[in-house]
């Protein structure tokens, strides 16, 4: 056996057979201690629903993500109606365009035409990603009559893959509307410019001393000289 600083380390055989009194206490209160719980090294079968220990938190977790996706699907829609309406307005600013009695001048004219042409493609873009869609939030409730005669734990299972099946399809309709708003986003803003060009040119075109010509005065006209020096009084 092994040593400590020259002496020989005491083992279990040298202390039962050096002191047996001991060694007797030492058994009895061993003998008076409960057995330690030994760790099973068998794999647990992940079809028995008695291994299943998280499945009410893991129920409870991507329940609340997917309401958390419903209340951002309902953003994006808000967002996407935000961009409509301030296209509807727009459009309605631009008619002021054609009521003008005076003819536009070919920079003017482009812009705006430029504008309301990206205002339309724009407002075409919204109008798909914000096209009616339900959102999916199981379980629905015809799906839940066939789950009557199975465990009460095989049921939540089957909700949870249901749910997690529903969430990755939202995901993908919640990216196609993030991905189409910010680009209707940016040519309503590119729009914007372009109107905003087409105002600010046309107003300096008729605005005096800037880009406009003075106006002329209007000659008044006189009445024609009496010819033959009658002085014929006016009939009522």
């Amino acid at each position: 056996m092994g040593t400590r600083n020259g002496t020989r380390e005491p083992t279990f055989e040298r202390l039962r057979e050096n002191d047996p009194l001991i060694w007797e206490r030492i058994h009895q209160l061993w003998r008076r201690c409960p057995p330690l719980p030994l760790w099973s090294t068998t794999e647990m079968d992940p079809e028995d629903a008695d291994n299943w220990r998280s499945l009410d938190y893991i129920h409870d977790q991507i329940a609340e993500q997917l309401k958390q996706q419903y209340d951002l699907w309902d953003i994006i829609d808000g967002r996407l109606r935000l961009i409509l309406g301030v296209i509807s307005v727009i459009f309605a600013v631009s008619v002021g365009f054609q009521r003008s009695q005076s003819q536009l001048a070919l920079p003017v004219g482009l812009l705006a035409i430029v504008a309301i042409l990206i205002y339309l493609l724009a407002g075409i873009l919204v109008s798909i990603a914000y096209w009616p869609r339900n959102f999916n939030w199981p379980p629905k409730p015809a799906g839940l009559r066939g789950l009557i005669l199975k465990d009460p734990r095989e049921t939540k299972l089957e909700v949870i893959d249901s749910i997690i099946e529903a969430y990755n399809h939202n995901a993908g309709v919640i990216e196609r509307k993030i991905l189409f708003f910010k680009i209707a986003f940016v040519l309503t803003a590119l729009a914007t410019v372009c109107l905003s060009a087409a105002v600010i040119s046309n107003i300096w075109s008729q605005t005096t001393d800037l880009g406009a010509p003075p106006p002329t005065a209007t000659p008044i006209a006189t009445p024609a000289a009496n010819i033959g020096g009658t002085n014929e009084p006016a009939t009522p």
